[in-house]
């Protein structure tokens, strides 16, 4: 039995969907990955999840898949090959009220997205109750350090007996 794995989306067309509310955004990269930068109102289901823990995508997003019959969903991945295989698992893990013809597997992903000129929102927590870890500093080379150092012994008080 073949089962489509949904259609290539243009970004225009995305976008056109994205300003006309008519679309569900499901962006399928790694949770830290969209945390950098996501389409806003994108609904993040890592394939991790999806692979690890089988379908992970919640009652509320399931029923907003349903209840929203006419609505696109733009599937966003990097590399676009996972877009694939999202739309793959999901039409094959037994949702038949989710025909092919809905899926859409954003063209360019989110890089595409914002080269285009698409909104982009950078997450500062996810949907859980810990924030994501704050990015690490950029590394400093061995001038930095020694000013560094000079600076915060300017600001030592001397202790004198």
């Amino acid at each position: 039995m073949f089962i489509s794995d949904g259609l290539g989306g243009d970004v225009n067309e995305a976008r056109d969907l994205f300003e006309k509310e008519r679309a569900i955004f499901i962006d399928c990269r790694s949770d830290h990955i969209f945390a950098s930068g996501s389409i806003p109102g994108a609904r993040n289901v890592s394939m991790e999840r999806v692979g690890n823990w089988g379908i992970a995508l919640g009652r509320e997003l399931i029923h907003e898949m349903l209840s929203t019959r006419r609505h696109q969903l733009i599937i966003v991945a990097t590399p676009y090959s996972r877009c694939r295989a999202f739309c793959r698992y999901l039409l094959r893990a037994g949702h038949t009220t989710l025909p092919a013809a809905r899926f859409r597997r954003l063209r360019g992903g989110i890089f595409g997205w914002k080269h285009k000129g698409g909104p982009v929102t950078q997450m500062l927590a996810y949907h859980g109750d810990e924030p994501y870890p704050a990015p690490p500093p950029p590394p400093l080379d061995a001038a930095a350090l020694e000013k560094a150092a000079l600076e915060s012994k300017e600001g030592e008080a001397e202790i004198v007996d």
